[in-house]
């Protein structure tokens, strides 16, 4: 009997623990989307989504790597709805190949701009550089 109590106990106590260490970033959302930079795609890079906290937003962050002008955040790295700041960052690449129709080095940098993500946002486009 005794044991049967102690069992009990150790398992609610194991469910009350587990609903407890819920993963607080469930409110992400996954996003895809492209990147472009003067109608070309942006061949490799990162972009990422920062919350707005001078906005009211506090959620997690957000990050995709970029390849061949398309991003996709995979759902444990997606980002929650409210207003961002979107960083998108392009390493250095080769000299342009006068043949090749993604340049790379006019493109290397950190671009800004801010967005509001609704909820149920699923695709976003992004045309570089950003307007000033």
């Amino acid at each position: 009997m005794i044991t049967t109590a102690r069992f009990l106990t150790a398992s609610l106590i194991m469910v009350i623990c587990g609903l407890g260490c819920s993963n607080a970033d469930s409110g992400r959302q996954s996003i895809e989307g492209t990147v472009t930079f003067a109608g070309q795609p942006v061949a490799e890079g990162t972009i990422y989504f920062e919350p707005d906290v001078k906005a009211g937003n506090d959620g997690p962050q957000g990050v995709a790597d970029i390849h061949d002008g398309k991003f996709e955040t995979r759902p444990e790295f997606g980002c929650w709805t409210g207003p961002h700041i979107v960083r998108v960052m392009i390493p250095p690449g080769p000299m342009d190949d006068p043949g090749d129709a993604k340049p790379k080095r006019g493109q290397a940098g950190e671009y800004l701009t801010k967005i509001d993500i609704p909820a149920g946002t699923k695709t976003l486009r992004f045309e570089l550089p950003f307007p000033k």
